[in-house]
C-alpha cells in the first residue's frame, strides 16, 4: 500500500502543479476564451471514454501494465504540452493525457485485489486523501516554478510522472495474476435502467451532473478573471486554489459531520448549501476588487464542498445493494460529463462578459435547488420506510407500554 500511495502522490502532484498555469500558458498561443474552455474539456472528454476501457483492459492483462501505460502517457503528454509550438499540440497533449489517464481507476483496482471488501473503503479513502493533499502542494510548486519560465512546471511535472512510472515498474508487484480471476456478477441491464428511472435516483444523477458543470465553470472563471481582470500571476492564482483546497478538506473532513448532527436530513442540507452558493455566485459576478473576489470564492467553496459526498451518499442509500456499484459508476460518468461541458460553457459566455459565468452558474444552482425541493419528499418517504423496517414493532411496543 505504501508503494501505491507514493505512486498516487507523485502522479497527483504532476497533475495539480499545472492547474493554475493552463490559461496563462495557453495565452502564449493567442487562444480565445472559447478555445480555452475546449482545451480544459478535452482531458475530461477523453477520460470519460477511455477510463472504463483501461479498467477493463486491466482485468484482462493485469494492473501493472495498464498502470505503467497510464503514468507514462501522462509524462509524455505533459512534455508535449511544455514543448508545444502551436495550439494543436496543446489539444493533442490534453487528449493523450485523457486517453491514457486511467491511473486512478487502476490504482483502485489494485486496492480491490489486495484488500477484503470491509477494508477497501478505508484504503480508497487513503488514496483520495493522498490525491487531495497533493492539491495543496502542487499548485504552489507550479506557481513558484513558473517564475523561471512558464514551460518549466510542465517539464517538472512530466519528470514526476516519469518517476512514478519507474517506481511502479520497480516496486509494484502484479496483484491480478493469471491464476486470480474476478468473479464478476452479471447484472441485468433492465434492472439498472429501472433503477435510474426512479425519480429520486434520476434526480440525484442530474444534480451530480449539473454540480460538476458549475464547479468546472467556476474553475475556468477563476483563471480568466484572475489574469484578465486582476492581472494575477500563476503563483498568486495557485495561492487562491490552495486556499479553496484547504477549505474543501476542512468542510469534507469536519464540517459535513458537524452539520449533519444538527441537520440530519441530507437533502435539506443540500438545499441550504445551494441557496448559499447561488447568493455567493451572484455577488461574485460584480467583481468589485480582488479581496472581494477571494473572500467570496472561499465562502462559495464552504457551501459547495458538501454537495458531492452528500449526493453520492444519498444515491448509495437509495440504490438496491445488488446494483449499487453500477449506479455509483453512472454517477461518476455524470460527473465526468459535467467536467467536459462546464469549461466549454465558461469559455463561451466569458467571451462576451467576465461576469456571465458566475451568473449563469447562479441560474443553474437555482434550477438544482428546484430539483432538490421536489426530490425531498421522495427522500423523506425512503427514510420513513427504512425507519419502519428497522423498528417493525415500534407501534406495538408503544401500545404495550
Amino acid at each position: 500500500m505504501l508503494v501505491l500511495i507514493l505512486i498516487v502522490l507523485i502522479n497527483a502532484l504532476s497533475y495539480s502543479m499545472i492547474m493554475p498555469l493552463l490559461y496563462p500558458y495557453a495565452l502564449k498561443f493567442h487562444i480565445s476564451k472559447q478555445a480555452i474552455g475546449l482545451l480544459f474539456a478535452t482531458l475530461s472528454f477523453f477520460q470519460l471514454i477511455f477510463t472504463p476501457i483501461i479498467g477493463r483492459l486491466s482485468d484482462h492483462f493485469g494492473r501493472k501494465p495498464l498502470l505503467l501505460l497510464s503514468l507514462f502517457g501522462t509524462s509524455v503528454s505533459l512534455a508535449i504540452f511544455g514543448l508545444a509550438t502551436n495550439l494543436w499540440m496543446l489539444f493533442f497533449a490534453r487528449a493523450l493525457d485523457g486517453i491514457t489517464g486511467g491511473n486512478m481507476s487502476v490504482a483502485q483496482a489494485v486496492v480491490s485485489d489486495l484488500y477484503a471488501p470491509k477494508k477497501r473503503a478505508q484504503s480508497f479513502g487513503i488514496l483520495a486523501g493522498t490525491w487531495g493533499t497533493s492539491f495543496l502542494i502542487g499548485p504552489v510548486v507550479g506557481g513558484l516554478l513558473s517564475r523561471i519560465n512558464l514551460s518549466v512546471p510542465f517539464f517538472f511535472a512530466a519528470g514526476l510522472a516519469l518517476v512514478a512510472t519507474l517506481v511502479t515498474f520497480i516496486f509494484l508487484r502484479e496483484t491480478h495474476t493469471s491464476k486470480r480471476r474476478m468473479a464478476v456478477k452479471q447484472i441485468s441491464l433492465k434492472q439498472i435502467i429501472t433503477s435510474i428511472q426512479q425519480p429520486l435516483i434520476a434526480g440525484l444523477l442530474l444534480v451530480s451532473f449539473l454540480s460538476a458543470v458549475i464547479s468546472n465553470m467556476i474553475m475556468i472563471a477563476i483563471q480568466i478573471v484572475g489574469v484578465d481582470k486582476f492581472s494575477l500571476t500563476p503563483e498568486y492564482l495557485s495561492y487562491i486554489m490552495v486556499t479553496m483546497g484547504l477549505t474543501q478538506i476542512f468542510m469534507q473532513t469536519y464540517g459535513i459531520g458537524w452539520w449533519l448532527k444538527r441537520w440530519p436530513n441530507k437533502l435539506n442540507f443540500v438545499k441550504f448549501s445551494l441557496y448559499a452558493q447561488t447568493i455567493t455566485l451572484i455577488l461574485l459576478g460584480f467583481l468589485f476588487n480582488l479581496w472581494w473576489f477571494a473572500l467570496l470564492l472561499i465562502i462559495f467553496q464552504l457551501s459547495f464542498s458538501p454537495m458531492r459526498p452528500l449526493t453520492a451518499g444519498i444515491l448509495s442509500e437509495s440504490s438496491d445493494q445488488a446494483i449499487q456499484g453500477s449506479i455509483l459508476g453512472i454517477n461518476q460518468s455524470a460527473l465526468a460529463l459535467g467536467r467536459t461541458i462546464g469549461p466549454i460553457i465558461a469559455g463561451l459566455v466569458m467571451a462576451y462578459s467576465l461576469n456571465l459565468a458566475f451568473w449563469v452558474g447562479a441560474l443553474l444552482l437555482l434550477f438544482i435547488a428546484l430539483i432538490v425541493h421536489f426530490l425531498n419528499q421522495n427522500y423523506y418517504q425512503l427514510q420513513s420506510t427504512e425507519s419502519a423496517l428497522d423498528h417493525p414493532t415500534g407501534k406495538g411496543q408503544t401500545e404495550l407500554v
